[in-house]
């Protein structure tokens, strides 16, 4: 590197430190759960599946209409009506429900 300023050093510093402070957040998250990516992941599914199962046949009905419409902004704005879920959540179950569909008009 060539010669570097003071400014340029410490912002190159608060850079660098930052990083670092982000690495640790996300190492110290996923140690403090005690869950891997994939139980995570599996827990997901299973708790959008039980959301999914929980609504009236017809919500269903309209739910896969959207999604497979591409609505998926409007899919989850139902389950969240419908649940009460927070919007991550409803986004799950709307990810889950949207990959279900392709995988049965897939087969």
């Amino acid at each position: 590197m060539e010669n570097l300023d003071p400014i340029q050093i410490g912002l190159l510093m608060a850079a660098v430190a930052w990083a670092a402070f982000m690495f640790g957040r996300a190492t110290a998250l996923r140690e403090k759960s005690g869950e891997s990516w994939d139980e995570r992941q599996m827990r997901e599914e299973l708790e959008a599946e039980r959301v999914f199962s929980s609504l009236s046949p017809t919500t269903q009905d309209e739910a896969d209409k959207l999604l497979s419409e591409g609505k998926i902004i409007e899919a989850i704005k139902l389950f969240r009506e419908e649940t009460g879920l927070g919007l991550r959540d409803a986004k799950i179950v709307a990810d889950h429900r949207r990959r279900h569909l392709r995988g049965s008009t897939a087969a």
